[in-house]
């Protein structure tokens, strides 16, 4: 049996997780997490692995440690390999009563990396994967300030809390975008925002036209929707306007996706001669343009506002979404979407489909929000200022080979290695107990494999902790590919 296409050793490694963090050889290591794989389906029965060389060069082992894991699961009677033709997963889990049909590996290194630190959180491991920050800003305060008389009625609100929509509008408004409450859908997280706009446009496997390298959720929900994915660079100014009309130009598409304020993972801010470029060339193609300014508020040294590309063409093919969660908190999950009122309508079905209303009382603790963002958005940026200068001072004294261009904003550094893979990198430093995402992960094709994102987001005291730990798994790592 052969794997389907897109299979890889990557995806094998995105479901083994962290696995050499523990006790004991490494080969009984890498047998226990295959094993657990095995045990999840995250490796079905028929699945077929990766050659051992090919595992070993990704996994950053010896090929006598992959050899010695993989003759345990043969013993176990979990794997069968036939020479010359390879090795297959041939058991269904013993914890699963119920047939499921054999598909890819479901989840990416995002995904897979946060179920596994909420089901088997790992005490000893630094977290320098997530953009986000670990504790709210200004829920508190909210929660005091909420009427109770909002709460009334079942609170099935497919389109959003009035509350939170009129609130919303008024602050795009005043962002330059005139709005009214009837252009908006408030979602569960930008998340959701773009899933619904993904089944909108892209309903049956449309191609999407996306950034590269960009935000790892995009490319999830695209991939889980079936849909074809091109891609345009990013350089300092944001992404290049004149590749996505070249990509449009040799095969249409149905949407593209871009991220203005602060782009993840690079923390460019987009020009304001680019979002001028992107409104005309959406008017021209009559191609939706979706914006995403989640990061909207956290500019570093706070760099000039710019308006949304949405303001260049404010009732037509521009759709905007957003979220508090980057500047809040993530744990409130609201986000929402700006569009035609036509499209909002529509937009609202799927919604309604989905799960008939985002929770009200977190929507109504947002609308208490939005009138002091500016105020909470200042506090973060006086922490990422202080928080940037930390990581780029521990990396600058103990990795002095890597580098990194300063971000306009954002969350976190974009760096590049010297030589080697990111990837391979990741898997040594999980035998020092730190985590990161590597660059392929953010890439369509798997590109900028030199490249890595770390975020400025714990302590100064656990970012140099971090920084340690990485420069041992550097070390460790140039020694086996010198």
């Amino acid at each position: 049996m052969k794997n389907k296409s897109g299979q890889s050793e990557r995806q094998v490694i995105d479901a083994l997780g962290v696995w050499a963090n523990g006790k004991g050889p490494l080969h009984r290591q890498l047998a226990d997490a295959l094993r657990g794989a095995i045990d999840r389906h995250d490796l079905a029965p028929g699945y077929r692995l990766p050659a051992e060389r090919e595992l070993a060069h990704a996994l950053a082992v010896s090929r006598t440690t992959v050899v010695a894991a993989l003759n345990q699961l043969r013993d176990e009677r979990l794997i069968v390999s036939r020479a010359g033709a390879g090795t297959w997963v041939t058991t269904q889990s013993k914890d699963i009563d119920v047939r499921i049909p054999e598909t890819d590996v479901f989840a990416t290194f995002p995904i897979q990396r946060l179920l596994r630190a909420t089901k088997y959180p790992i005490d000893s491991l630094l977290e320098m994967a997530a953009a986000t920050f670990f504790e709210p800003l200004g829920v508190q305060e909210a929660l005091r300030e909420i009427d109770m008389s909002d709460l009334r009625g079942a609170g099935y609100l497919p389109y959003g809390h009035p509350a939170l929509r009129t609130a919303l509008a008024e602050d795009l408004t005043a962002r330059g975008v005139p709005t009214v409450p009837g252009q908006l859908l408030i979602t569960t997280g930008i998340w959701q925002a773009i899933a619904l706009l993904a089944a909108l446009y892209l309903p049956n496997g449309e191609h999407a036209i996306v950034e590269n390298p960009t935000w790892t959720g995009l490319l999830d929900v695209l991939r889980a929707n079936g849909a074809g994915i091109r891609s345009a660079p990013v350089d300092d100014q944001g992404v290049r306007v004149a590749e996505i009309e070249e990509a449009l130009r040799r095969s249409r598409a149905n949407a593209v996706f871009v991220t203005p304020e602060y782009h993840n993972p690079t923390g460019a801010q987009l020009s304001l001669a680019r979002r001028k470029e992107l409104a005309a060339m959406a008017e021209r193609f009559e191609l939706p343009l979706i914006e995403n300014l989640g990061l909207h508020g956290l500019g570093l040294d706070k760099p000039a506002a710019l308006p949304p590309i949405a303001a260049f063409s404010p009732d037509r093919w521009i759709v905007t979404v957003g979220s508090w969660s980057k500047v809040v908190w993530a744990g409130l999950r609201i986000g929402w979407i700006r569009a035609s009122e036509p499209t909002i309508g529509r937009l609202a079905r799927l919604k309604a489909y989905a799960d008939n209303g985002t929770p009200i009382l977190s929507q109504l603790v947002v609308a208490q929000i939005i009138p002091r963002f500016d105020e909470i958005a200042a506090i973060r940026r006086s922490q990422i200022v202080t928080k940037s200068a930390a990581l780029t001072d521990a990396l600058t004294r103990m990795l002095p080979s890597w580098t990194w261009k300063r971000p306009d904003g954002g969350l976190s550094l974009w760096v590049r290695l010297p030589a080697g893979s990111a990837y391979e990198l990741s898997q040594v430093a999980l035998r020092h107990s730190v985590e990161f995402s590597p660059g392929p992960v953010f890439c369509p094709d798997e590109s900028h494999q030199n490249h890595l994102r770390l975020p400025f987001v714990g302590s100064p005291e656990m970012i140099e902790e971090s920084v340690d730990r990485l420069r041992s798994s550097w070390e460790m790592y140039a020694g086996q590919i010198a």
